[in-house]
């Protein structure tokens, strides 16, 4: 059986006011060093990221590695808290996802084995939801576990559509323990025809505020997909 090991990072210092600029500077910097530089070429399938660092108390987080050679692992993560404690967290969850991706662990096993993992490294006040998908490269079929994370949205080139996954509740990783996690993850499978895709984000953008209109929203989101939906991966 394969082990996985984290062990907490020391304490960032800071002031008694609260993180300096030049830590804030330092840890979004660094957050930014953990997202994935390229991403895995697959035949067949059409991959592409964005990412904007958010202001405040907010760190994303995304990777996106091959599980063998006939299964796409994709994580998605948004960490509540100050910068320097989010980018520490960032840290742990990259390395535990990428280890468990080298299992064969279902997504719900993936998610429920991570929180066991980081539960002694949360700090109060951190919240942090998580998404972890495994696409089989052959049959198209993806599989979703998701604690309080935002749903994907899958078009259907079929059906004309755009439609967003189950809401996932308000649990968070590294909060309570395995049996009390395990019934509040969010499992979802669905599968991708040919000229389907599947848009993976985090609340970051149905959140993302303008000030004449206010929230972008999930609506907003559904026609933006839909309206967009023969654009090429990275334009949309």
């Amino acid at each position: 059986p394969r082990t996985v090991r984290v062990e907490k990072p020391p304490p960032a210092p800071t002031s008694a006011d609260g993180p300096t600029e030049a830590e804030v500077r330092k840890a979004k910097n660094l957050q930014m060093s953990l997202l994935p530089k390229h991403l895995p070429g697959v035949d067949g399938y059409q991959v592409a990221a964005a990412h904007r660092l958010a202001a405040g108390s907010v760190s994303d987080f995304y990777d996106v590695v091959g599980r063998g050679e006939r299964e796409l692992a994709i994580v998605l993560c948004r960490v509540t808290s100050g910068p320097t404690v989010g980018a520490r967290i960032m840290m742990m969850l990259r390395n535990v996802f990428r280890a468990l991706a080298e299992t064969n662990a279902s997504p719900r096993d993936s998610i429920v084995e991570a929180n066991d993992l980081i539960a002694r490294q949360v700090e109060p006040g951190t919240f942090v939801n998580a998404l972890y998908a495994v696409l089989d490269l052959q049959t198209g079929t993806i599989e979703v576990a998701n604690v309080g994370h935002q749903p994907p949205v899958v078009w259907s080139r079929e059906m004309g559509l755009a439609t967003t996954g189950m809401t996932p509740g308000a649990a968070a990783l590294g909060t309570e323990n395995r049996a009390a996690l395990a019934p509040k993850v969010v499992e979802e499978r669905f599968t991708l025809a040919p000229g389907d895709f599947a848009v993976f984000l985090t609340d970051g953008v149905t959140e993302a505020r303008h000030p004449l209109h206010g929230p972008f929203g999930a609506k907003r989101l559904i026609q933006t997909v839909s309206r967009n939906s023969a654009a090429a991966p990275a334009e949309l």
